[in-house]
């Protein structure tokens, strides 16, 4: 009886154990992915996405891919595109200015990048209003390109049929 309690109590605190493992990693990358689109503001390159946030190269790709979310580039690029938009968006600025402050080095540069990531152009930038939607388009071509590993793959369908689901029923 004493080693069936005493396995009992192991199994507990493992679990235990592994739950606040999960919810430490879960807080760190969602401290990663926060960092990273705070950091794109300034930097442009992994390299210094890495020294930013205090990892090599390798280990912020890993923890990435252990996460399965896109690559830390494509973070730090739709996060340096939703800056972009909201300057058009908000501040009425011009293309080639909003490209010259956020690191491209032209509006077609720009224009093209928002188009590569996200599927739309500036101009459909200017006649909404928001970030959601172009983060949403991100998340979608990210999903189509298999950038996404299959748990989170699977989750952003499930919501994406949830909001669908309910949008029709409306």
């Amino acid at each position: 009886a004493w080693r069936v309690a005493s396995s009992a109590c192991a199994l507990r605190r493992t679990m235990a154990e592994s739950a606040q493992r999960k919810v430490y990693q879960v807080s760190e990358i969602n401290r990663l992915i926060r960092r990273t689109l705070e950091l794109s503001a300034e930097i442009s390159t992994v390299s210094g996405l890495a020294r930013g946030v205090y990892m090599s190269r390798r280990a912020l790709g890993r923890a990435f891919l252990r996460e399965g979310l896109p690559v830390p580039s494509h973070w730090l690029h739709i996060g340096r595109v939703l800056r972009a938009a909201l300057d058009l968006q908000w501040h009425g600025e011009t293309l080639m200015r909003s490209a010259g402050q956020h690191g491209y080095p032209d509006g077609f540069s720009l224009s093209n990048q928002m188009k590569r990531l996200s599927g739309v152009r500036p101009s459909d930038v200017k006649e909404r209003i928001g970030w959601e939607w172009v983060l949403e388009s991100w998340i979608q071509r990210e999903l189509a390109a298999g950038a996404f590993g299959e748990d989170q793959a699977a989750m952003l369908e499930r919501k994406a049929g949830a909001v669908g689901d309910g949008a029709a029923s409306a």
